[in-house]
């Protein structure tokens, strides 16, 4: 599938990570602001049980992880590490990146401390005016992880686009479709979290009610946007020459479009889009049924309301997984066209001489 020798599976498999770490930082910010921040958090009044730790741990470890592979496919890992020695190169991603990525693992760290009840509580011992001082705090933290988590799904993109010699990525179009498909990720994953987890333990149905139907809202529209952008990839790559044509066209029926097809459209677009439908209808449908799979257990239902749940609960494992493995085919589609385009004789005779 790789054609070329500079970039394999490992810059793909960043790629995905370093997006699903940034996607799932911002919408589990905004999730977590969106239920009143940390005071909830910590008087009850809109808990979210374990989904504040779970998230947390999640974009920490993915980010660690990316970081890993991205160090793995260096030629010398051991000086990728100085950071330092790049940072007065302020024109080049790659150092602007390295800081961002750094930045955003001690931001999660420090969300995650905020995000686990008994490291808060230790934390705003040590604060000034105690837990007002540690809620002012940690609403702050959780905006900033927010905000560091649009950075780095963004910067994913970017960090291809920034590619001049490689046409296919010179198109400010794939950072948008990066960012888009790592917000779906996190879109489909938090609520897959929120679905089989203990977040709605001891809240009231309505709240729990309103907040998967946003959650669900807020996928479908992502993913139209996202097969928006691909459409606007695809089109305006189409129109950038011959050679960006032909690339396109190994996307669409040539060698990658089992993989475009199956995995970035079917799987990254199609199946998470249907499911968040028919959540969103089932809810607008049911406003007093919770979506939890273990409070459909827990309740005496009839055979039918049972089967019925268990669907409904099982569908956002479904729509995260499939998000997952979709965006993961994306990026190996789109590395593999990251070839350069070839230079002719003439233009390379010419060029060597001097000669326009």
């Amino acid at each position: 599938m790789f054609g070329q020798s500079a970039w394999g599976w490992l810059p793909s498999l960043y790629l995905l990570l370093g997006g699903f770490a940034g996607g799932i930082a911002l919408v589990s910010a905004a999730v977590r602001l969106a239920c009143g921040g940390m005071r909830a958090e910590v008087d009850g009044s809109c808990a979210l049980g374990s989904f504040p730790a779970v998230v947390s741990r999640l974009s920490l470890v993915l980010l660690l992880i990316g970081l890993t592979c991205l160090l793995l496919d260096v030629d010398n890992p051991d000086r990728a590490l100085v950071l330092w020695d790049s940072f007065s190169n302020r024109n080049s991603w790659m150092a602007i990146g390295a800081w961002v990525l750094a930045v955003g693992c001690v931001v999660f760290a420090i969300n995650l401390i905020f995000a686990v009840p008994k490291l808060r509580d230790a934390l705003g011992e040590m604060l000034p005016q105690g837990g007002r001082g540690m809620m002012v705090v940690g609403n702050v933290v959780i905006l900033i992880s927010g905000i560091i988590g649009l950075v780095i799904a963004t910067y994913t993109g970017v960090l291809l686009f920034a590619a001049e010699s490689i046409p296919m990525w010179r198109t400010l179009t794939l950072p948008m479709l990066f960012l888009l498909s790592s917000c779906s990720m996190g879109v489909e994953v938090s609520m897959a979290i929120l679905s089989f987890g203990t977040a709605f333990e001891g809240l009231r149905i309505a709240s729990a009610h309103t907040l998967m139907t946003e959650i669900a809202v807020a996928g479908v529209l992502l993913g139209l946007g996202e097969s928006g952008a691909m459409i606007m990839y695809v089109i305006g790559r189409s129109g950038a020459g011959t050679f960006c044509a032909q690339e396109i066209a190994k996307m669409l029926t040539g060698t990658l479009a089992p993989w475009f097809w199956g995995g970035a459209v079917v799987l990254g677009i199609l199946v998470p889009f249907v499911c968040e439908m028919v959540l969103m209808t089932a809810l607008r449908r049911d406003a007093h049924r919770a979506m939890s799979l273990r409070n459909a257990l827990g309740r005496a239902q009839s055979g039918t309301m049972i089967v019925r749940s268990l669907f409904e609960g099982v569908l956002p494992m479904i729509a995260a997984v499939s998000s997952v493995v979709g965006s993961f085919a994306l990026r190996c589609v789109v590395i593999a066209v990251g070839v350069h385009e070839p230079v002719a004789i003439a233009r390379l005779v010419t060029a060597s001489l001097g000669i326009s």
